[in-house]
């Protein structure tokens, strides 16, 4: 007959290997991407990045947004809170907004009540903001997470 405590350490030890499991599998599959965008050569500081699913069946909410900080990098996720995207095919948009000497700022452009002129305008034409003329995309998968965008407006 097993000792008393060999019943208890294989109790404990199919608790914690059940626990492991199950942590396992409630992962949600995502990997974190990152990346830079570069406009006409230069950091696309304050680029916006909308990653689109090819897969036109992928669930709800499996593409991503993110802006670029002011060098034009950007992170979409975490490895350590198992976000970001799911891996499969993207087709990547950009939207990035100027204000009239050429400086990237926060927004859109509406009008200031103020002001009657447009504070801020587009300058990322117009087929890499269209999902379906955009030419650039990405690949995402647990050894593909890093991608580099480069977007000419002349």
């Amino acid at each position: 007959m097993p000792q008393p405590w060999i019943r208890s350490l294989v109790a404990a030890g199919l608790v914690i290997g059940s626990a492991v499991l199950a942590g396992c599998s409630s992962r949600s599959g995502k990997v974190p991407v990152t990346g830079s965008v570069l406009v006409d050569g230069a950091p696309g500081s304050l680029t916006v990045l909308t990653f689109w699913p090819e897969d036109p069946n992928a669930p709800a909410g499996t593409g991503g947004r993110v802006m670029a900080d002011e060098k034009g990098q950007f992170v979409i996720g975490e490895k350590e809170k198992d976000t970001g995207l799911m891996p499969g095919n993207y087709k990547v948009t950009f939207s990035r907004f100027v204000d009239r000497n050429g400086k990237a700022v926060h927004g859109g452009g509406k009008k200031n009540e103020a002001d009657s002129e447009v504070p801020s305008k587009e300058s990322i034409p117009e087929k890499y903001r269209d999902r379906a003329s955009t030419p650039a995309s990405a690949q995402v998968s647990s050894s593909s997470t890093e991608f580099r965008f480069e977007i000419a407006t002349k």
